[in-house]
Parts: C-alpha cells; sequence; structure tokens
C-alpha cells in the first residue's frame, strides 16, 4: 500500500469488516510522514473517523472502498483534533 492510492479516497467512507455488520469510517486525511531512513516505500499516515455512536478498539480490519480493497490495516484510536468534535479518530501509519 502506499500514500498515492488513498489520496484520492480521503473524504470517502471505507467499510471496515466487523461483526455483526460492517462499520463506515470516513478517510479524513492521507499524508506524508519524514523519511528517516531506507524503507520499501516512503512513510504515511491514514486518519480515519467514525460517528460518536462508534468506537472500534485497536486492531487489524479488513477494509474495502469502491473497488479497492479488502485490504488489512492496522488503526489505533487517536485524541480528536478538534475538542467539540464527538466522533471518534483512529489513525494508520506506515512506516
Amino acid at each position: 500500500m502506499t500514500l498515492d492510492e488513498f489520496t484520492p479516497m480521503v473524504g470517502q467512507t471505507l467499510l471496515a469488516d466487523c461483526n455483526p455488520k460492517p462499520v463506515e469510517l470516513k478517510l479524513t486525511s492521507a499524508r506524508a510522514l519524514p523519511d528517516n531512513g531506507p524503507a520499501e516505500r516512503p512513510p504515511f499516515i491514514l486518519v480515519f473517523r467514525t460517528p460518536p455512536e462508534i468506537l472500534l478498539v485497536t486492531g487489524i480490519y479488513a477494509m474495502r472502498c469502491g473497488e479497492w480493497g479488502p485490504d488489512l490495516i492496522y488503526i489505533e484510536q487517536m485524541a480528536a483534533r478538534d475538542l467539540n468534535d464527538t466522533g471518534h479518530f483512529y489513525q494508520a501509519v506506515f512506516n
């Protein structure tokens, strides 16, 4: 997976395979991270948001969006950038 794959999906909804039904996560940002050494690909971070009533646990989820996926992505919860936003935010870091 590369940043170029996700950049066009910013603002779109991805589906995470969960029980009892898939959960929608909005991809709010996809940006490069500082490159601190040799790697197979440049590092990047994805940030997702779910509505306040949906709270996911840290872990690996099979995600898909349109024709893309399913691919396994590890996400962990992070603090909201806007304290007035009651949704839940998650990050996926690709080093």
